[in-house]
């Protein structure tokens, strides 16, 4: 089946030229540039998860209810003269799924920025979550990728993609994917991991989002 990208127009290469610029403002943005580095995010094939047990009891296996679970290890670094902590930072996640039975739209992008306070130096996990209704209604997911903030300036970025992505680097900056006529923009079903049942699994790995 031919691809659906190969249909997507725009100003991709306006678009990757800007992600160039916007990595080398992140390099020059002082004391945030690299204390914060992303060590591992999921494979594609490892972000379904099932309801929690301890949230669903009663309920056999095999009702169970599938999310996408996003998530995300970093290290903290900072230089031993200074005070071991991030003040502030923030994170944006984007999910692109495709839906080959749609022949019209079968494009679906997820976007979310969760923010964090004071985060200490060393090892830590932030994540986002993909409801049920999303994973059951919108195909399958073909990308994954996160950008971590601090100071307003990107430090670290990371993605998985497979399928009509495989090529695209950077693809959730070119605006020919994210807004092409073949892509929904949806709101409301990607959540922080602190919204959704998983927030009480695991809690003392992960930041806690500011409310």
């Amino acid at each position: 089946m031919k691809s659906h990208l190969l249909k997507w127009t725009g100003i991709a290469a306006v678009a990757l030229a800007g992600a160039g610029a916007l990595a080398q403002d992140g390099a020059d943005s002082g004391s945030a540039a690299g204390t914060v580095k992303i060590s591992k995010i999921p494979t594609l094939n490892s972000v379904k998860q099932k309801t929690p047990t301890s949230f669903n009891a009663g309920v056999p296996p095999s009702r169970a209810k599938d999310w996408g679970v996003f998530d995300v290890d970093f290290d903290v670094k900072l230089d031993a003269k200074q005070q071991p902590w991030i003040d502030e930072m923030s994170a944006t996640f984007y999910v692109l799924m495709q839906n080959a039975k749609d022949t019209k739209q079968p494009y679906s992008f997820f976007q979310l920025t969760s923010r964090y306070r004071d985060i200490e130096k060393g090892k830590s996990k932030i994540s986002a979550v993909l409801i049920p209704t999303a994973m059951s209604r919108f195909g399958n997911i073909i990308g994954l990728a996160v950008e971590i903030s601090v100071g307003g300036k990107v430090v670290d970025a990371s993605d998985v993609r497979s399928g009509d992505l495989t090529t695209r680097k950077e693809w959730w900056k070119d605006t020919a994917v994210t807004e092409g006529e073949k892509t929904v923009k949806r709101t409301g079903y990607l959540l922080d991991r602190s919204k959704t049942p998983f927030g009480l699994v695991g809690y003392d790995d992960y930041e806690a989002e500011i409310q």
